[in-house]
C-alpha cells in the first residue's frame, strides 16, 4: 500500500529530475508554475496487460471499510495523441 507522503516524495523527485524546485510551485513563482503546467501527467494501470488513462483527479474521500480518510486518483480514458498501452517498464519495480 502506498501513502501520501511516498507519493509527494515522488512527485518532488520527479519535478527536480525535470529542473523544478517543488517549493517555487509551492510559493506560486511564475517561471516554475509554467514549467510544471507544460508537463504531462499520465496514470498506467494493469501490469501484465498495461493500459495508459488520464488521470482526471485527485480527492479525499471516506472508504467503507477503512476508518480513515484515503486519497484517491481517478484514471479517465487513454490520451488521444499517444498509444493507449503504457510502458511495461513502468511495473518492473513492483
Amino acid at each position: 500500500m502506498r501513502n501520501l507522503h511516498e507519493l509527494f516524495e515522488e512527485v518532488c523527485e520527479a519535478l527536480y529530475e525535470l529542473g523544478i524546485d517543488p517549493q517555487d510551485l509551492v510559493t506560486g513563482e511564475s517561471d516554475a508554475c509554467q514549467a510544471a503546467a507544460a508537463i504531462r501527467v499520465y496514470g498506467a494501470y494493469q501490469p501484465r496487460y498495461p493500459l495508459a488513462g488520464n488521470l482526471q483527479s485527485l480527492s479525499v474521500l471516506h472508504h467503507e471499510d477503512v476508518d480513515d480518510k484515503v486519497v484517491w486518483l481517478s484514471v479517465g480514458y487513454a490520451p488521444s495523441d499517444m498509444n493507449p498501452y503504457a510502458p511495461h517498464e513502468l511495473f518492473e519495480a513492483y
